[in-house]
Order: structure tokens, then sequence, then C-alpha cells
């Protein structure tokens, strides 16, 4: 008798084991496939109509309402004294060496976009139309004693963004004003008293608005990733030999497309964009 309950205790703890052993490979499984991870960096998906992709933290941040680094637009590391003797294009506000009158750029080249050469994959440094997307489509809450925002997109998922950080003018941190949100820069010049400058987006208590900013000043940066969606494809086609689930399909950056069966003349597919992927 007491050889059959030994038996039965040593076949229970076997089971317990083989029990904690499986539940410790769920865990460790969930961890190792984290979602919404581009190139080790998280991202959240707000339904915007662009498809816009942003990232859940400022570059260099640990947490969604950490400051991160701070740089100086179109440079691509941070530094000790942020000033317009120090600019990477030049001490002349009115002529910069680029993106000035002469070269017609307004948007950051990639090798000049700090996301993308920190980050790399297909982060960049969003764009003033990017930015103001949020505005036009987004919900706002604000706690203004924990100081951060919740940008709550049409989908229902949601951004934080602190509204207790500030920015550099040379060595010196200047706090953002009471009700403001950490300004993040875009990658779109514009002017600022006269001189060559460039768009930033802070917030009032219940709204993001642009600025035009120095842009030697160090700021942070919320980076993101210009996902969108293949639509309006018709029903029993397929793209690259997939069939697009409720008008969504993610390919390759860079790959080509194949639409079967052939589009017949006269016949348009909309919105053809690409959602980047691991």
């Amino acid at each position: 008798m007491q050889m059959e309950i030994n038996q039965i205790i040593k076949y229970m703890k076997k089971k317990s084991f083989i029990l904690i052993v499986v539940l410790l490979a769920i865990v460790l499984g969930a961890q190792a496939q984290p979602k919404n991870i581009h190139n080790g960096h998280e991202y959240v998906d707000l339904g915007l109509p662009s498809g816009t992709l942003w990232a859940t933290m400022n570059i260099g941040a640990d947490t969604p309402l950490g400051s991160g680094d701070f740089f100086a637009w179109g440079e691509t590391d941070p530094k000790s004294n942020y000033s317009l003797s120090n600019y990477k294009w030049g001490n002349d506000a009115t002529n910069f060496t680029k993106y000035n009158d002469t070269d017609g750029k307004t948007q950051l080249d990639l090798e000049d976009d700090a996301a993308h050469v920190n980050w790399g994959g297909d982060w960049h440094v969003p764009t003033y139309d990017q930015m103001m997307e949020l505005h036009d489509n987004c919900e706002f809450v604000v706690n203004n004693e924990e100081k951060w925002m919740k940008i709550t997109g049409p989908n229902g998922n949601t951004l934080y963004f602190s509204m207790n950080l500030g920015f550099y003018n040379g060595t010196v941190y200047r706090e953002s004003r009471e009700g403001l949100a950490s300004p993040i820069w875009a990658s779109t010049t514009g002017t600022y008293n006269g001189e060559l400058g460039a768009y930033i987006v802070s917030t009032t208590g219940y709204k993001i608005y642009t600025l035009q900013f120095p842009r030697y000043m160090g700021v942070c940066i919320r980076p993101v990733i210009d996902g969108s969606n293949i639509s309006e494809i018709p029903d029993g086609w397929k793209v690259n030999g997939k069939t697009p689930i409720n008008g969504k399909l993610a390919v390759e950056r860079g790959r080509k497309i194949t639409v079967t069966p052939k589009v017949p003349a006269g016949k348009i597919i909309k919105s053809i964009k690409l959602i980047p992927i691991e």
C-alpha cells in the first residue's frame, strides 16, 4: 500500500513538473514573440488614414513618458551644447549650408534623419502632415497631475506623450510651459522670426499644435513608420499570391507588387501602399 502511495506521489510530482515546464515555455514563448516591433522598437497603429505607425517612445527613452535624447534638427547625435555656433549646417541662420532657399529641400534626407540613422529600418522623423494627422483624427485626454497626454486613434489604440519635458538652448534646459507637452521635431522645414527653422509639435491642454522653431535647439524625437494599406482589392484577387484580409496586406518595402488576375484596361486599384514588416 505504501509503495502505491509513493508511486502516486512521484507521478503527481512528475506531472506538476511537466505543467510548470509547459507554463514556463508558454510565458517565454510569449516574451520571445513581441507584437508591434519593427527593427527592435515598439510602435502603435492608431488606425490613421495614412496608416502611419507611431513609436511608443522617444529616441533614447526607456518609457513612453521619458524624454530620451535631444537633437538639433538635421543632426543625428545628441550633444552637450545646442547652439548656433556649433550647428552642423552652419552659423548663419538665414542661409544654412543645406535645407536652404538654394537647394529647396523641405524634408530631411534619410542620412540626416536621427530616427532613421539611430533606429534603422523604416523609422524616420515624422513630417508636419503626419503630426497634424494626429490633430485631425484623434481624441486627446490630459492628466495634469501625472503630466501626460493620451492620444486615442480612430481604432481605439492609444499613444502617450509627456507633458513635463522641454528643450535645450545652449547648455540650458528650458522646461515646457505649464500645460504643454514635450516639443518634438518634425522633418519639415519652416521659418522662425525670419530665419530658417523647422516645425515642432507640442500641445495645449487638449490639442496638438505646431510651432516653427530654431533648428539648432535640442529637441526630442518620436519616430514613425510610413505604414499603409493595400485597399480596394476586388474580391478573389491576390497581391503577390496572397489574399488581402479586410482589404489589408503586409508587403515588404521595396518588393515588386504583382496583382492577379491581370488588371483589365480601365480598371484602377486605389490606394496601393506598403506596410513595412520585419
